[in-house]
C-alpha cells in the first residue's frame, strides 16, 4: 500500500497543473489536510502582486485548486481573471474587490474576515486593502486549477 501512495504521489509531480505550481515560485503546502492555513510559509508572488502559498491537497486532483494570498498594507494584487469560477474567503483584513466584464461596468464591493465570495467566470477582478496598516488574507478555490486567461 505504501509503495503504491508513492508511485501515485510521484505520479502527480509530472502533472501539468503540478509543474505550473513549481514555475510560480511559491511554497506550496501539500498533504491530506492543513491545520491552519493562517500559518503557512508565504513568499512574494510576482503574478499575483502579493505574497502567497499553494495548498495541494492529495485527492483533489484535476477537481480544485488552492491559495492564500496576502495582500500588503495600503497595497492591491494585480487584476486577474480566471476561466472558471473563484472562490475567494477573507481570512484576516478588510479591504474591496472591483469586477468587472469587458466593456462592462466596473463594479466595487468592500469585504472583512470570513467574507465569502465568488468573482465569476472570465471576469477580471482586483483586491485592495482598505489603506490601513495592516495586511489582509484570502482563501482561493478554483474549480478547475491553473488555467488563468
Amino acid at each position: 500500500m505504501e509503495s503504491e501512495l508513492k508511485e501515485m504521489l510521484a505520479s502527480l509531480e509530472r502533472t501539468g497543473y503540478c509543474q505550473w505550481m513549481k514555475g510560480e515560485g511559491v511554497p506550496i503546502a501539500e498533504g491530506f489536510s492543513v491545520e491552519n492555513v493562517c500559518e503557512l510559509k508565504l513568499s512574494p508572488w510576482r503574478r499575483l502582486g502579493g505574497s502567497g502559498a499553494f495548498v495541494h491537497l492529495y485527492g483533489m486532483e484535476g477537481q480544485t485548486g488552492m491559495y492564500v494570498a496576502e495582500i500588503p498594507p495600503g497595497g492591491a494584487l494585480n487584476p486577474e481573471r480566471h476561466l472558471y469560477e473563484e472562490m475567494i474567503c477573507i481570512l484576516a483584513g478588510h479591504g474591496a474587490t472591483e469586477i468587472w466584464q469587458e466593456g462592462g461596468q466596473k463594479r466595487l464591493f468592500e469585504w472583512g474576515p470570513f467574507s465569502l465570495f465568488a468573482t465569476g467566470q472570465r471576469r477580471p477582478r482586483a483586491g485592495a486593502t482598505d489603506g490601513g496598516n495592516h495586511r489582509a488574507g484570502c482563501d482561493g478555490f478554483l474549480s478547475q486549477p491553473g488555467i488563468h486567461l
